[in-house]
């Protein structure tokens, strides 16, 4: 009898450690999670600081060496204050670094606020980051038109193409900052609510069977970035050259078209001929390019929703060695995706040189550069 009670005793010690062994295990697992994604804002963040710092004294060059009027200088204040309003946000919402000693239940609210509040943000990207730019650009266009026509046809004529431009990029900007929230945040978001309310139902059992695959799934490290899924992204997104023709087509035909009106129709008020040729392929590009990154995303949710309910039937063995497979067929991009990346890195670079033709269209003794403007 005394040695039966006392194998109870170890086996209950044994459980005991078992347990603050798979705590403190599921409470590390939840912080790499969590600097994964402080790491990921952290980026974005400096990124859209570096931009900004750089942009301001080339914008100031330009309008000196253009001897622009001053609505061009208008863009200054707005990027001024997406800096600022960038860096006041993260003084006000910090992204505290986890301690050794935390809870995993207090890792998971912290978590679930630092997400929460990603999704305010790309919510209401539209009013903090892109109106003020927004707004700052079209006066400068609508000055420009208002200087260089003479009549109201002329008017618009001469700024229908920037205007169109300019809300096609920030409907894009904002689409995909929509998209970003409906299939990344909103998903880690929804798993974050389940894990902190099944911890704070059962305090006593952080190891169950439940809590650890919530948090395992959190944990995946295929949410990180690596190369490997980059290029796997591409090559879900144009994963045919049927997809290369339906991005290609839309694109040499608006080139073609802006090539046209500026050789042929010859309408001075919406600028050279370069511009208006960028300008009629970068539209429908965009266009087309972001319809088939959607589409790629719904497959990539369904496929992710069917491999979930076949692994919940499927014997864990069977799971490891699919995941294996998965994880062999990443690639380098394929032929079609670097056909795409090369035509949008092609178009963006040559965005660049179009909008300083745009500029350098109108000479120096127009009335737009006149010095009394």
């Amino acid at each position: 009898m005394e040695i039966d009670k006392y194998q109870l005793a170890w086996k209950s010690d044994a459980a005991q450690v078992l347990v603050s062994i798979d705590t403190d295990l599921l409470t590390k697992e939840m912080q790499r999670s969590q600097q994964s994604f402080r790491s990921t804002v952290f980026w974005r963040d400096a990124r859209e600081l570096g931009v900004g710092l750089l942009f301001i004294p080339l914008w100031i060059y330009l309008g000196i060496a253009m001897a622009l009027p001053w609505t061009w200088y208008l863009e200054i204040p707005a990027a001024i204050w997406v800096i600022g309003f960038v860096i006041f946000d993260r003084r006000r919402n910090p992204h505290k670094t986890g301690e050794p000693s935390e809870s995993l239940l207090h890792c998971a609210k912290e978590s679930l606020r630092q997400v929460e509040h990603q999704i305010w943000l790309l919510r209401n990207v539209f009013w903090w980051y892109l109106l003020p730019s927004l707004v700052a650009i079209m006066s400068f266009f609508v000055h420009v038109a208002w200087r260089v026509s003479s009549d109201w046809w002329g008017f618009l004529a001469a700024l229908s193409g920037p205007v169109l431009i300019g809300l096609v990029v920030n409907v894009v900007v904002y689409l995909v900052n929509q998209l970003a929230i409906r299939f990344d945040l909103e998903p880690h978001h929804q798993e974050l609510l389940k894990l902190v309310a099944s911890l704070e139902d059962d305090e006593d059992r952080p190891h169950s069977k439940d809590v650890i695959a919530m948090v395992s799934k959190l944990a995946d490290p295929t949410r990180d970035f690596t190369w490997e899924k980059w290029a796997d992204n591409w090559n879900n997104t144009v994963p045919s050259w049927r997809v290369v023709a339906a991005i290609l087509v839309p694109t040499l035909l608006g080139a073609f078209c802006g090539l046209y009106s500026g050789l042929w129709i010859r309408i001075p008020e919406m600028g050279p001929v370069l511009f208006q040729t960028v300008v009629g392929a970068v539209i429908p590009s965009e266009i087309a390019f972001f319809s088939f990154m959607y589409l790629a995303s719904r497959r990539k949710k369904r496929r992710q929703a069917a491999l979930a309910t076949n692994d919940q039937n499927m014997p864990a063995s069977e799971v490891v060695h699919q995941q294996s497979g998965d994880q062999k067929t990443k690639r380098l991009p394929r032929a079609p995706a670097l056909v795409i990346l090369m035509l949008i890195l092609f178009l963006n670079l040559m965005v660049i040189p179009a909008i300083v033709s745009f500029f350098m269209y109108f000479s120096v003794e127009s009335p737009f550069f006149s010095k009394n403007v």
